[in-house]
């Protein structure tokens, strides 16, 4: 699985331009809030400096972000430079909008909830469910930045490229949920569907990739592994599709599909095998560092499911069904079905266990003291 690299940033000086503005438009002394500065300037250090794991990590960038919401709200008219390091060009870009400093931290809390998804054990029942979860969590936040973020000042916060992301993300979810249904032993008509959705989405991502190609936004390998995946989920579709029409008495179908299965799972297993023969983790650090060696293994293991399910339907059908075997074209398209959608930011945020980790309204003193001062 793919996750989305992180953006760097440096140090900003929260605390110089909250004193201004509460002597100039609030007519208070600085000094009586500097327990709130000190306060908001260790809470984006903890945020952007990263912690121990990517739960910490989540955990701090929630609370970052909400009060970079409720600091708009009283400061809306605040200007303080933020400087972030592109996370696709490493091009340092410094603007001095909240809004610039809210979707780049909204990328990072996006990239935090990938590297979530991507590192859970899917061969455990909870871990299948997380990741599901965190890309679909992920694939909300990024959403969030294009709906309302619109003047990109980065490569990365570009619409183009986030909207590349949020697929790469949702493709990943259906993939997860593919595995889900296959391991709860789903119908095979309903298993070949959501193949056929993961499929038509790998291969959709190996198309827009070309726009990017040659800008050196992407890491290489991501490219091999989109166009791996878009064969691998082709196979599986039709070999799902070949053991649902099996159980119908299409056999005939049914040995079509096993040998296109086959055709698709030996194209996909030679692109894997150079695939990992060539990979260097350190090369592609947003892949898992054993990517090469287990889409080779799981491409190898499926192949051979392939060929002998192809073996075995030609036997039965040579001794037994005698069935007339149409052209490939002839047969119906296979269904797809959506089971991805992202988890929009209202209800990530919505959530008490959140709200407790932002807390109360670091500036809520201040707030009070105007009012009062105002009445």
């Amino acid at each position: 699985m793919i996750s989305i690299p992180r953006k760097t940033t440096q140090e900003v000086d929260w605390t110089t331009p909250i004193r201004n503005l509460i002597a100039q438009s609030y007519g208070e002394n600085p000094d009586n809030y500097g327990a709130e500065c000190a306060s908001l300037q260790r809470c984006r250090q903890d945020a952007v400096r990263g912690a121990g794991s990517d739960l910490t990590a989540r955990d701090l960038l929630y609370k970052y972000f909400g009060q970079l919401e409720l600091l708009e709200l009283r400061f809306s008219e605040i200007r303080v430079n933020f400087p972030w390091h592109d996370a696709f060009t490493n091009k340092l870009i410094t603007q001095t909008s909240i809004a610039y400093e809210k979707a780049s931290v909204l990328f990072q809390i996006a990239s935090t909830h990938s590297a979530i998804a991507a590192s859970q054990s899917r061969s455990d029942p909870e871990g299948l469910k997380r990741a599901f979860y965190y890309f679909k969590a992920c694939a909300g936040m990024l959403t969030y930045i294009n709906e309302n973020f619109l003047h990109a000042p980065s490569t990365d916060l570009s619409r183009e490229v986030v909207k590349f992301l949020i697929n790469i993300i949702l493709a990943q979810a259906t993939e997860v949920f593919f595995e889900k249904c296959t391991d709860e032993k789903k119908s095979n008509a309903l298993v070949s569907k959501i193949a056929s959705q993961a499929a038509s989405m790998y291969t959709s991502l190996t198309e827009e990739v070309k726009e990017f190609m040659g800008k050196g936004i992407f890491d290489r390998n991501w490219v091999t592994l989109l166009q791996i995946k878009a064969k691998y989920f082709s196979s599986l579709s039709q070999y799902y599709r070949g053991l649902a029409d099996n159980t119908s008495g299409k056999h005939g179908d049914a040995l079509v599909r096993f040998t296109q299965a086959e055709t698709l799972a030996k194209d996909a297993y030679r692109t894997a095998s150079s695939f990992g023969a060539m990979f260097v983790s350190n090369m592609s650090p947003n892949l898992p560092p054993d990517a090469g060696t287990s889409i080779s293994e799981r491409l190898k293991a499926h192949q051979v499911i392939c060929i002998d399910k192809k073996a075995e339907a030609t036997r039965e059908n040579d001794l037994i069904y005698n069935a007339i075997l149409p052209a490939f074209e002839s047969l119906p398209n296979i269904e797809k079905t959506a089971v991805a959608t992202p988890v929009h930011i209202h209800e990530i945020y919505g959530t008490p266990e959140v709200q407790k980790t932002i807390g109360q309204d670091i500036f809520i003193r201040e707030a009070c003291a105007w009012r009062g001062g105002e009445s």
